[in-house]
């Protein structure tokens, strides 16, 4: 019986490729493992993509047939996705007043309007419901939690971002094909837009960060950032 598996071991390359049509692709890799070969038809009908579409991304043709161990990229498919997935228990739009009450944690005001908790298990007794986590930073704005920031612990190591992305992908709900990814200079990264909300993972030197976003608060608060800054410039006299 033939199967097919994502392979995650290595860095792999990471540019956006505008595909025919103006379709989008997202590079990724693929390895096909089976006894004897698979052919592109059955690749795309195991991970629900469209068989022409997984066939020229990789400059194949819908019948080729792959070899065994070979590297296919998925096409790239805007996510549908329209609720964000919790973290760790916790959701965007919470209530921070209820998450100061489950961390005992006291919210730190900033210029722009915002408010920062942070969470830490670097030192001292481990926070419950937060294993494998060094830190957690909580980000609101009128009281609800817009962002989620989560460095992982130091100890705990990925040796790519694809290796993690396939690690986190069902827990965060989101089609695996949604994922765009790119190298950095400061690290790989791959970013998910969804209706609503990104979810963005990092490694840097094999460690790895999470930052899950309200997209609709982060541009509500950019806008009155730019008000703010409109504001003072038109008041400075000659």
């Amino acid at each position: 019986m033939k199967q097919v598996y994502f392979s995650a071991k290595g860095s792999l390359a990471i540019l956006l490729i505008l595909g025919l049509h103006g379709i989008a692709y997202g590079q990724w890799g693929v390895s096909v493992k089976s006894d004897d070969r698979a052919t592109v038809k059955e690749i795309a009908a195991k991970y629900g993509v469209n068989t022409n579409d997984l066939a020229a991304v990789n400059g194949l043709l819908p019948n080729s047939i792959v070899t065994r161990g070979r590297a296919l990229r998925l096409p790239f498919e805007p996510c549908s996705v329209q609720s964000a997935p919790a973290i760790r228990g916790i959701n965007l739009g919470a209530d921070m007043n209820e998450i100061e009450k489950r961390f005992l944690k006291t919210r730190y005001p900033f210029v722009d309007g915002t408010e920062d908790l942070s969470v830490s298990n670097l030192g001292g007794e481990k926070i419950p419901g937060l294993d494998g986590i060094a830190s957690l930073r909580l980000v609101s704005f009128e009281g609800n939690l817009y962002q989620v920031f989560v460095s992982y612990d130091f100890d705990v190591s990925w040796e790519s971002i694809d290796e993690m992305v396939l690690q986190f992908n069902d827990s965060l709900g989101v089609p695996l094909t949604a994922w765009k990814v790119q190298s950095r200079r400061e690290g790989d990264e791959a970013t998910v837009e969804c209706d609503g909300f990104t979810i963005k993972t990092r490694l840097v030197v094999g460690r790895g960060m999470l930052i899950l976003t309200d997209v609709k608060t982060e541009h509500a608060i950019e806008r009155r950032k730019k008000e703010a800054a409109d504001a003072k410039k038109r008041a400075i006299k000659p």
